[in-house]
């Protein structure tokens, strides 16, 4: 290898610093904007709406399939508003915080942050985990077990953000969804949608609650 290509890889690992150094703070700054703890309560909220009335009606029917149509209707628009609603919300909250600290950033940056060369490694990882663990689930005949293997993925997921942004919120709750997947996945499907409540609703629960209180010990009052 000449002395030309070593320092074209020496200019390469450079910028590979200059990003990490450029992207973490403004991460940072954007996941401890006002508004996500309000988001995750929402999101809880949202999964807290299909949930119980699923598993409610489903012990009166006899099943989800069961259930009439227009009651099912109801039950599968309440998670596809909180779906919709939630992400539009989040995404109106990272551009406005993303051009707030640096009026040249955007959805752009954060997206390079999440999947550009100096992450994908690791989200690109937990992508195909979470695909994995929903076509095993199905391959097998227990679908619902994808549920909780989803779960113990996110957990490992928001771990990791948590620790790489120094935002602990995202450590309560990815420790709470690692944990109650692990437990879901042996119990699962004894009741599948409490099992969604408490996974996935506990999960944004946990957000919701830990990042005020988060926010008044680092001093930024948000919600």
């Amino acid at each position: 290898m000449d002395d030309q290509k070593l320092e074209q890889i020496a200019r390469d690992i450079e910028e590979l610093k200059s990003a990490v150094r450029r992207n973490d703070p403004l991460m940072r700054a954007v996941l401890t904007t006002r508004g996500w703890g309000a988001l995750g309560l929402g999101g809880g909220l949202g999964v807290t709406l299909f949930a119980l009335p699923a598993h409610f009606l489903s012990r009166a029917y006899g099943s989800f399939a069961a259930i009439p149509t227009p009651l099912k209707a109801l039950v599968w628009a309440a998670l596809g508003l909180a779906i919709v609603g939630g992400g539009a919300w989040k995404l109106a909250l990272i551009a406005r915080r993303a051009s707030e600290v640096d009026s040249n950033s955007g959805l752009g940056e954060l997206f390079d942050s999440f999947f550009g060369a100096t992450s994908i490694h690791v989200t690109g990882a937990m992508l195909v985990a979470i695909l994995v663990s929903i076509a095993w689930a199905v391959w097998a005949g227990r679908p619902w077990l994808a549920l909780p293997a989803t779960g113990v993925v996110m957990g490992v997921w928001m771990n990791a953000i948590g620790s790489q942004t120094r935002v602990p919120e995202y450590l309560v709750a990815g420790w709470w969804s690692l944990l109650s997947g692990s437990a879901g996945l042996f119990l699962v499907e004894l009741s599948p949608f409490l099992w969604v409540l408490a996974i996935y609703g506990g999960m944004f629960y946990a957000f919701g609650v830990a990042a005020p209180i988060i926010a008044r010990r680092r001093g930024g009052g948000r919600a």
